[in-house]
């Protein structure tokens, strides 16, 4: 009985707070790190001519959109992610954003 709800909770609950935890801890890190943005002229051309495809490990796909957000907001994206349990957490984060 404690270890279906215990599971319930690390499935259903859990991935809200450590989501919101995660997007504003990107957030911080970016905001307190110097960037330098090379390519993004070629990548924007590149994707308005028809898209373009990048892939990431999950780890990186929060830190993807939080970029996309700050430096290229014109640019629309999806972003497949496998169901599992680390995936979970990232697909929250991810639909935060309102150009996923």
């Amino acid at each position: 009985m404690m270890r279906q709800l215990w599971l319930r909770i690390k499935r259903f609950i859990l991935p809200y707070p450590l989501a919101f935890i995660g997007k504003y801890s990107v957030k911080i890190l970016l905001w307190s790190c110097k960037v330098k943005v090379q390519g993004l002229s070629e990548f924007k051309s590149y994707a308005a001519k028809g898209g373009c495809i990048l892939m990431l490990w999950h780890s990186r796909m929060a830190l993807t959109c939080e970029f996309f957000k700050k430096f290229a907001p014109d640019i629309s994206y999806a972003a497949f992610l496998s169901k599992s349990r680390d995936g979970e957490p990232i697909a929250r984060i991810l639909q935060s954003y309102p150009n996923t």
